[in-house]
């Protein structure tokens, strides 16, 4: 599960806030959905996060066309 927060688009680039799982402290996500180029860094601690990213940009990109909302929340199983 990751929670995603303060959804913006700005030129095609998505900026977020990610916290995944029940995390409180959260890290900015960069992501161009077009070529799928991501730019994030993982706080210390976070390093196996790597799939909630991934989850997270799949969500993004297959909604960014549509009227994203400022937040989501996104499972998987």
């Amino acid at each position: 599960m990751v929670r995603i927060e303060k959804i913006k688009i700005k030129n095609n680039i998505i900026e977020c806030v990610l916290f995944p799982e029940d995390n409180k402290d959260g890290f900015i996500l960069k992501y161009n959905p077009e070529t799928r180029e991501k730019d994030y860094q993982l706080p210390k601690g976070y390093e196996h996060c790597d799939v909630h990213v991934t989850m997270a940009c799949v969500y993004l990109r297959n909604n960014y066309k549509k009227n994203l909302p400022e937040s989501k929340v996104v499972i998987w199983y």
